[in-house]
């Protein structure tokens, strides 16, 4: 293998190379298995023609067009080695030339490769340091939040007057009309709306609120052009509903008796002083994201990065598909959920867009300081990892060895990590 001519452009690498014949010609006996699947002789199956059958039907020109292209492969990759590209997508703007017993082998391509970083400061920046400080309002919110999720719905009963508000769950039954025409798919004799987060829109749910068990009420409804049921986009539509049922979520009393409950806390001073505790903990695991996050970001900042649109797109449709795993297991499929927000894949993968370049380029400066400062990954951070991710079925590193998987991911986040803390104790903290 010969490389011709090798110009770089930004992060585009022009690329031509030069291979003997020779090469293809040996690679004739390994490339014909593939030719054979495809040929069609009488008295032997696909794939069992003898290549010297073979040869005496269609001759050796389709054997050594696919041995040109293997050893085109095997050279294309030799020169990436050769010439250590960091190559992030396939190659563009191939040209072959024709081949020739007596010549060289000779192809030229467009390959898309990693930007070089270069970087600026990062080490000694001044930088604002995350508050981890915890009042006493900041403890009465929490606890508030955790009556809130030990609390339980409610069921009012018949005769009391209390009055629909944010939160409470309503059925009802429901006539509906759109633009004067009956609509069945929202005419029920059993209808309901948790109120703010109903199915029926914001408005709808402000008609509700206020009302009281066994109430009538007729009212009309605006729906906007982009609301999430096309049948009903643009459109007015009439409603006559009855309450028949209403549940409000109560939040329990902060008593020693609650607090015993929900854990061995035995009053609620005891209580407090551990929710204190564990907010404090909270925030000083947050704290410690928060920083490292803060010094990456003034960091990339601070620089120009040409990111090849590949990287970006690759980077889009990892966390596009990772969006589509999360959607089915909510049991929709990804068409249902683009119908209910009014939207479309397309417009799903730009919303990505912004953030993944921002991930793409955190990735490289990351691995660039990485190399810079020599942070590497061995055997032991590697086991501590896996261990720190408590899976029975691979409990430690020689596990995952036993069962072949590849431990190049946890060796590229071990030292992500590691450099992330590098940088958080090289920054001056204010």
């Amino acid at each position: 293998m010969k490389i011709v001519k090798s110009d770089r452009k930004e992060n585009t690498v022009f690329l031509s190379v030069e291979e003997d014949i020779q090469a293809a010609i040996d690679l004739m006996d390994v490339v014909y298995p593939r030719v054979a699947k495809t040929a069609k002789v009488d008295g032997f199956r696909k794939g069992k023609v003898p290549r010297k059958v073979y040869e005496r039907n269609y001759g050796q020109e389709p054997i050594m067009k696919e041995a040109v292209i293997e050893a085109i492969e095997s050279a294309y990759q030799s020169a990436i080695k050769e010439l250590d590209l960091k190559v992030v997508d396939n190659p563009g703007n191939v040209n072959i030339e024709p081949y020739d017993l007596e010549k060289p082998i000779q192809f030229s391509c467009e390959i898309t490769v990693q930007p070089v970083i270069k970087l600026g400061k990062y080490k000694g920046l001044k930088l604002e340091k995350a508050d981890v400080s915890v009042t006493d309002s900041d403890v009465d919110t929490y606890i508030s939040e955790a009556r809130k999720k030990n609390g339980k719905f409610e069921q009012v009963a018949a005769g009391d007057t209390h009055e629909i508000g944010t939160g409470d769950m309503v059925r009802f039954s429901m006539a509906a009309t759109c633009e004067g025409e009956h609509y069945a798919l929202w005419t029920r004799e059993t209808a309901g709306t948790i109120v703010g987060k109903g199915p029926y829109g914001a408005d709808f749910d402000s008609e509700v609120e206020g009302l009281v068990l066994d109430a009538e009420k007729t009212f009309s409804v605006a729906y906007p052009d982009d609301y999430n049921n096309p049948d009903v986009q643009g459109k007015t539509l009439e409603f006559q509903i009855k309450i028949t049922q209403i549940q409000y979520w109560v939040e329990p009393s902060l008593t020693d008796e609650w607090v015993a409950s929900v854990g061995e806390y035995k009053s609620v001073d005891m209580y407090c002083k551990a929710m204190r505790e564990k907010l404090e903990k909270e925030r000083a695991d947050e704290a410690v994201a928060t920083d490292r996050t803060t010094v990456l970001t003034a960091i990339v900042e601070a620089m120009t990065i040409a990111v090849p649109a590949a990287m970006i797109n690759q980077e889009v449709d990892q966390q596009f598909r990772q969006f589509s795993s999360m959607v089915e297991r909510q049991g929709l499929t990804l068409d249902q959920y683009c119908q209910f927000q009014n939207t479309g894949v397309d417009q799903i993968k730009d919303n990505f867009r912004p953030d993944a370049e921002k991930s793409v380029k955190e990735r490289l400066v990351i691995k660039a300081i990485a190399d810079s400062e020599s942070i590497m990954a061995d055997d032991t951070d590697i086991d501590a990892y896996i261990k720190s991710m408590n899976v029975p079925q691979f409990p430690d590193l020689a596990a995952c060895r036993k069962h072949n998987i590849d431990e190049g991911m946890f060796r590229a986040d071990v030292i992500s990590r590691k450099t992330l803390a590098f940088l958080v104790d090289e920054t001056k903290w204010k």
